[in-house]
């Protein structure tokens, strides 16, 4: 099937991708579980990896968790994975777009998987893989997470003019870093309103393939520099997410009764990096602290130069 422009749709994306797969998985699944495990392979209902059908929790162990012997066979297996599975050969733009045509669950498997080829081949550290497996775990447990259609929105008590810098303020609700918040779910963007001035607006991205830096995957090591200064060790900093960071950090301030604006201020020195590397955004997950129903917030450090916003009455906002 052919899309728009003669490009493949996204059922022939699931169709191609998941038949490249369907072989080398279903090798590593016979000599996992034999017969089963070939079954199981072919179908695609489970993943799996040559060190499996040696030790599963073995398996499950990274390079330097290992003992020298074991070690031998995490470089072994892996480079058995890597000659076995052509998904590890392609190109990861290609490998992404294939992704996205795949079931919610499928992406899922499929993410972790190719995460599991790029710790195998020395292209990310172990706590990287780790905080992938966590946020893959994480959005099994909400399948909502992964139906969101990716629109943004912002609650306002009063009407918006204009972006500008000045309209961001330190205010203590802003809990990950000034900015200007975005969800998509409606709903929370709605809760924001509060009163007969308050709107909804809808927001546009300039440049929507601007990178995001994510909290929930960023090791806690990217802000030591900019805000953990000997808060934490960099063992907990590479084992810990930038979210998990910020809220440890959060907490520890109040117990030292630390002024909001100033933990917001030490946070901000983090995203301060983050846009110096050409991230327009940070992401996280909201929900989690107030235990509502978790959605994805998007905070766009500046405004001004990076979003549009359209009434819900669809009337654009002049900038």
């Amino acid at each position: 099937m052919v899309g728009m422009f003669g490009f493949p749709s996204k059922d022939a994306w699931s169709e191609v991708f998941t038949n490249i797969d369907r072989p080398s998985n279903a090798l590593q699944g016979l000599f996992v579980d034999g017969l089963e495990g070939l079954k199981r392979g072919w179908s695609q209902k489970e993943n799996y990896d040559f060190e499996q059908m040696h030790d599963k929790e073995l398996a499950k162990k990274g390079y330097y968790e290992r003992g020298n012997l074991d070690r031998l066979k995490y470089v072994g297996f892996g480079a058995a994975n890597l000659l076995a599975d052509p998904v590890n050969l392609l190109g990861i733009g290609l490998v992404q777009k294939g992704v996205k045509g795949l079931s919610a669950a499928k992406q899922l498997a499929t993410r972790l998987k190719n995460k599991k080829s790029q710790l195998d081949a020395g292209l990310i550290s172990k706590s990287e893989y780790d905080l992938v497996a966590k946020d893959v775990e994480f959005l099994s447990k909400n399948p909502q997470l992964q139906k969101e259609t990716g629109t943004l929105y912002h609650g306002a008590r009063t009407p918006i003019d204009e972006l500008s810098p000045d309209m961001i303020s330190l205010g203590s609700q802003n809990l990950y870093g000034t900015g200007f918040y975005t969800t998509t779910s409606k709903g929370a963007a709605n809760s924001y309103k509060r009163g007969k001035d308050g709107k909804l607006y809808k927001i546009i991205e300039k440049n929507p393939d601007a990178p995001s830096l994510n909290l929930e995957t960023t090791p806690a090591i990217f802000g030591k520099d900019r805000a953990f200064g000997d808060m934490f060790t960099d063992k907990e900093l590479r084992s810990m997410s930038l979210r998990e960071a910020i809220d440890e950090f959060r907490y520890r301030a109040t117990e030292d009764w630390t002024p909001a604006h100033e933990v917001i201020e030490l946070v901000d020195n983090i995203f301060d990096k983050a846009y110096e590397q050409g991230y327009k955004s940070v992401t996280h997950y909201g929900g989690m602290l107030s235990k509502s129903k978790p959605h994805t917030v998007k905070i766009f450090l500046h405004p001004a130069t990076d979003i549009k916003i359209l009434k819900e009455t669809k009337k654009r906002i002049s900038l």
